[in-house]
């Protein structure tokens, strides 16, 4: 069975893993953004237009 999460301890040993873990917690990512075209209204309408003609087959 397939789980979302899961629990085990982690053992970061080497100098240059240490700094390079801490370096990618400590990053201020922005989150993903989502592209603008394929979510307006006109691709979403398409969208639901072709996902009907599928699901009507």
């Amino acid at each position: 069975m397939a789980t979302a999460s899961f629990i085990k301890d982690i053992t970061i040993r080497e100098p240059d893993a240490i700094k390079k873990f801490v370096n990618v917690i400590s990053e201020n990512r922005p989150s993903n953004s989502i592209d603008k075209e394929k979510a307006s209204d006109k691709a979403m309408a398409r969208a639901e237009k072709l996902l009907k003609q599928y699901l009507s087959r």
